[in-house]
């Protein structure tokens, strides 16, 4: 301590003396003092020990006028670039050290009570230490300060702050006196806390069945309809130049994000459900911004999965739902919207007959079309993140595609629906097997898209009255393939895809489906066409190796494999070498499986066993158990 007092004098009289000492080596000593001297922390120690009340009393004047002083010098220490390498050291004065009223947290709460707001340096006091948590927040979310964002998540991880917080959601609080980043700080103390949201939610409730009046997902639902009331009465074109109208909509979207980030498990969803939470968010989206429409319907798209959303809880926020996305589209700035939106509503007509009825009367077919229309080709998009986006949108919008191709409904005259429309439309078609073969720029999402591409035509080809007979003489304009071709082209790619625990199963489904669709191919349409289109590829019984493989898939893969040789019998000296493979499965327990092998072998020449051996030791097959 004599040390640091030492230091600090030398660096005050350096600083004093150094104008009017022009002697080089004083001044080499006097620099050397003021490196030594950590004027930063020394700050620090005097702010903390500032905001300590003081032995004699003294009126709040004082205090008030004190700490706006000192608060001052903490937001520019946070504030500017020069200074910001020493931000480690004001995470240090977050730490608990006292743990009683001199600790630094609990002096920062006494300057944000919501009853000192009121008065008008204690309100300045409060904007500034929230400025300054912002400034931390900002710097700390920085991936290269992820340790430091630890400590500081575990420093502030307090309990008087969190209730502080908590009060300024109070109803009879005036929205003025809401600042935003009480909802980030929020958001940030409960991140990865699963004990602290089930708190917020529940409120030691055992029976989770509807949220009570006191939990947090009540009253945030009241500060978004309360800013929204205030809203309407500006103008949201005026948003950029209303100080006013700028904080309302970062409080909404603000509270969305945190609502987002309680939506941790199906209980807390299902009750945010039943609180009218859907109906709240399509009230506010209304209101037209950008900023609120992403932020809403993010939210949507998290609880679209909800057990409690029923034909009763959509009948009028659906259409409204189908609409929005419709103005979306129309404006390029809102492609997240579009994303969540298509998501919100592939999830919400899935296992729902009333809802996908409800969602078709809506138009949600034709906005569906509209839709991958937009976002394809994919090679339009130059950006990653652009191409991304766009290709979560497609993947979206024909999952929910797909969830009406798996019914027919009856219309109220007694006709049928018209989905034929989608397979009449080539140039819908082409946009679709373009995207199969489409140069690949991320792994994870094309493996999703190509995915769900070849499901889609799974269903048409399973759909009633829709004709397959041209569908194979649809071919796009610049390979000028037809859909087995760029079924293969999809197949070779994804076959030799290197995959992670997250893309794996992905990757299995698209192969299986590639098969399931080829046999479904063979018997709708015209068989030799399509074998002949799978004649360059590499032999598909080098997928069997695993043990772990789906009956289905293991027959799917020997009839396509046999239909090929039915047709190209040329293959089947170079496909010999698999004799190995098959007859592993000659004695399978599925019959249909015993057969398919038996006809393949028929077709296989018999390789000398010692020349068999040694290219089967060698061959390298992919494994996709």
């Amino acid at each position: 301590m004599m040390q640091q007092h030492n230091f600090a004098q030398a660096a005050e009289q350096a600083m004093r003396e150094w104008f009017s000492t022009p002697d080089p080596q004083r001044r080499f000593h006097m620099a050397m003092s003021l490196r030594e001297w950590n004027c930063i922390l020394h700050l620090l120690n005097i702010i903390h020990d500032g905001l300590k009340p003081q032995p004699v009393q003294l009126p709040g004047a004082y205090y008030a006028q004190l700490y706006c002083y000192l608060l001052d010098i903490l937001f520019r220490l946070t504030q500017y670039r020069t200074t910001a390498p020493y931000i480690h050291l004001v995470v240090q004065l977050f730490m608990p050290r006292e743990n009683g009223p001199h600790d630094f947290r609990d002096l920062i709460c006494n300057v944000i009570l919501p009853e000192n707001l009121n008065d008008e340096h204690m309100s300045y006091c409060a904007k500034q230490t929230f400025h300054i948590f912002e400034n931390l927040l900002q710097y700390l979310n920085n991936p290269k300060n992820e340790k430091l964002r630890a400590d500081f998540a575990r420093n502030i991880k307090y309990m008087r702050l969190f209730q502080t917080l908590l009060r300024y959601l109070d109803p009879t609080l005036p929205l003025p006196l809401l600042n935003p980043t009480v909802l980030l700080l929020l958001r940030f103390l409960i991140s990865k806390d699963t004990q602290i949201k089930d708190g917020m939610i529940w409120n030691k409730e055992q029976q989770r069945d509807r949220v009570p009046p006191e939990s947090v997902l009540i009253a945030l639902k009241g500060v978004v309809l309360r800013c929204h009331q205030q809203m309407s009465f500006h103008d949201p074109m005026t948003a950029l130049q209303n100080p006013d109208l700028k904080r309302l909509i970062q409080v909404v979207t603000r509270a969305f994000d945190l609502l987002n980030l309680l939506m941790h498990d199906s209980n807390a969803i299902d009750g945010f459900v039943k609180a009218d939470g859907v109906k709240m968010i399509c009230t506010v989206v209304n209101y037209q911004n950008t900023e609120l429409a992403r932020a809403g319907f993010k939210l949507l798209l998290q609880v679209s999965d909800a057990k409690s959303l029923c034909l009763i809880n959509l009948r009028e926020t659906l259409p409204f739902i189908i609409s929005r996305i419709g103005d979306s589209l129309e404006r390029h700035e809102e492609d997240d919207v579009v994303y969540s939106g298509t998501g919100f509503l592939s999830n919400v007509v899935a296992h729902k007959q009333p809802v996908k009825e409800l969602a078709i009367g809506n138009n949600a077919i034709g906005l569906l079309h509209k839709t991958i229309v937009k976002y394809t080709p994919l090679s339009d998009f130059n950006e990653g993140y652009k191409k991304k986006l766009a290709c979560g949108i497609i993947s979206n919008s024909l999952r929910a595609l797909n969830n009406f191709l798996m019914m027919w409904i009856p219309m109220q005259n007694g006709q049928r629906m018209e989905m034929g429309q989608v397979e009449q439309r080539q140039d819908f078609l082409k946009r679709l097997m373009t995207c199969l073969s489409i140069e690949a720029f991320d792994v994870a999402p094309l493996l999703e898209l190509r995915s769900t591409i070849l499901r889609f035509f799974l269903l048409v080809l399973r759909t009633p009255s829709i004709p397959k007979e041209s569908l194979l003489r649809v071919t796009d304009d610049l390979r000028k393939r037809n859909l087995v071709g760029h079924i293969c082209i999809a197949f070779c790619w994804a076959y030799g895809q290197q995959t992670n625990e997250r893309t794996q199963d992905t990757k299995n489904q698209l192969i299986e489906r590639v098969f399931s669709l080829l046999i479904r191919l063979m018997e709708q349409c015209e068989e030799e066409q399509v074998a002949h289109g799978l004649y360059s590829i590499s032999c598909p019984l080098s997928l069997l190796k695993s043990n772990q493989l789906k009956p289905l898939f293991i027959l799917n893969v020997l009839r396509v494999s046999d239909k090929i040789l039915q047709h190209c019998p040329m293959l089947a000296d170079s496909w010999a070498t698999y004799r190995g493979t098959l007859g592993m499965l000659e004695n399978h327990s599925n019959p249909d499986i015993e057969q398919a092998v038996s006809s393949l072998l028929r077709k296989l020449p018999i390789m000398d066993a010692q020349m068999d051996d040694g290219i089967l030791q060698n061959h390298h097959i992919t494994d996709l158990g």
